[in-house]
């Protein structure tokens, strides 16, 4: 198994269970992502957010 997947099957079954859910949808959500080659749309979300988070510093 690759060592990311076990990591992730690790975490989920130590968070708390609305944390594993959300991570749960997160990953979802990549995997869509990456399937119709539309990774540079999270790419530019998170660049966005890292962006307001520090100017509200």
């Amino acid at each position: 198994m690759d060592a990311l997947i076990e990591k992730l099957s690790v975490k989920l079954g130590q968070w708390q269970p609305d944390v594993a859910e959300q991570v749960r949808q997160y990953v979802e959500a990549i995997i869509e992502l990456a399937d119709n080659d539309s990774l540079d749309i999270l790419q530019s979300r998170v660049g966005e957010q890292k962006t307001s988070s520090s100017e509200g510093q």
